[in-house]
């Protein structure tokens, strides 16, 4: 008995550190198995909508029974699922409805598992003929059922969360594809458009656009490449992000050199593109990583579309840091919107490059615990402000020196 209480506590042991939920039930039904020196079992989880058991896990069944769906009444899985009750039976051929009837000499023991007072699933044991099942079976698969019930839990909370980390990682991609590469790609394909005639008018100023296209698609290569890097297992090894064909992602300037540096490159490109820009950073101090390149990218977007829909000849940017908090002003001159107007703030949104503008802009901003507001009126412009919980910053770029 003392082994077998031994074997118990190590088979608890290791379906606790299992977090995957086919793996984890079919450890659980051959431990006990083994255990209760028993032929065959299953485990199979509740479907309230549908109001049956189906198959998730067997050992030493007949083929075809993982996934199989038991409905109230029908064979022991059923008849536990209409009565809520262990039941234990010397001959599984006693049963009403027989879906093995091969098994029928079977001595069979099954319980419902539930967590509190919710039923998630049945757990079923077979022995071969002669053999009976007791108390003390009855107990251990009790007390294997409320290990498997915590453990059934776990394993669903563990994928929910995966399955959470993965939305949420598709949507931070998808807003750093938006605010890099597809902007550099709009604006590339404006500049592509004008190169013919600007060559009919003037040689030289023909040669100038040609050579800011080819520096707005090496800078959308090397966005696309530091994002699939990303993408790339931990593991695998590094890929470097700056060659001579390929300049250093934006984003990874911002790591290195900080936001008010690799911003003031940004609206130098601006001015040189013929818009009068200001910019303002006199109180604003390094911040964390993740909090400057959501600075960069917000100020990016709102840029982007400031040259795409606004018409504006004047851009004003200022950055301030007071008082424990960072705030982002930007403001154009433009015909600007109506942005009392939901529906319209709608229509904005779904004039950017599918809707993810002002969408991304604000996801970004309440990501990291702030205030996110933007005024617009038609014929008057259009200002952003932005105001983030700050703290100074290490000057270092974390791990991106490569």
């Amino acid at each position: 008995l003392s082994q077998q209480h031994e074997r118990l506590r190590e088979v608890i042991e290791e379906i606790s550190s299992e977090l995957e939920l086919r793996p984890l039930l079919t450890h659980i039904v051959r431990h006990a198995c083994e255990l209760m020196e028993a032929l065959d079992g299953s485990i199979g989880l509740y479907d309230e909508s549908r109001d049956l058991f189906r198959t998730e896990a067997v050992f030493r069944m007949p083929a075809g029974e993982l996934g199989s769906e038991m409905r109230p009444g029908v064979g022991l899985a059923g008849e536990v699922l209409r009565q809520r009750k262990p039941i234990i039976l010397d001959r599984y051929g006693s049963l009403a409805d027989l879906p093995l009837p091969e098994l029928a000499d079977h001595a069979v023991i099954g319980l419902p598992i539930f967590w509190h007072d919710q039923l998630i699933g049945f757990f079923g044991i077979g022995a071969e003929p002669g053999r009976r099942f007791s108390d003390q079976d009855l107990e251990i698969l009790s007390l294997l059922c409320r290990h498997a019930a915590i453990a059934i839990v776990n394993a669903r909370r563990y994928s929910d969360v995966q399955r959470l980390a993965a939305l949420e990682e598709r949507q931070r991609l998808a807003r750093d594809l938006h605010d890099s590469v597809t902007q550099m790609l709009y604006s590339a394909t404006l500049i592509a458009q004008s190169i013919s005639p600007a060559y009919r008018r003037d040689r030289a100023e023909g040669e100038k656009r040609l050579g800011r296209l080819l520096e707005l698609n090496r800078s959308a290569l090397a966005e696309m490449r530091a994002l699939l890097r990303e993408l790339r297992p931990a593991e695998e090894a590094p890929v470097s992000l700056q060659s001579s064909e390929f300049p250093l992602p934006a984003v990874f300037r911002v790591r290195r050199d900080g936001l008010v540096q690799v911003l003031g490159e940004h609206l130098a490109q601006l001015k040189r593109d013929g818009l009068s820009v200001s910019y303002g950073h006199d109180t604003y101090q390094r911040q964390s990583q993740d909090l400057e390149e959501a600075l960069f990218r917000i100020v990016q977007e709102t840029l982007h579309n400031t040259v795409k829909h606004a018409r504006a000849s004047t851009i004003q940017v200022h950055l301030q840091g007071e008082s424990g908090e960072i705030r982002l002003t930007v403001h154009d001159d433009g015909i600007g919107f109506d942005a009392r107007s939901t529906l319209a703030l709608a229509s904005v949104e779904a004039n950017q490059d599918g809707g993810m503008g002002i969408l991304a802009m604000r996801e970004r901003v309440l990501d990291l615990k702030g205030k996110f507001r933007l005024e617009s009126a038609p014929g008057q412009g259009t200002r952003l402000e932005v105001t983030l919980p700050g703290g100074a910053a290490s000057h270092t770029m974390e791990g991106e020196r490569s």
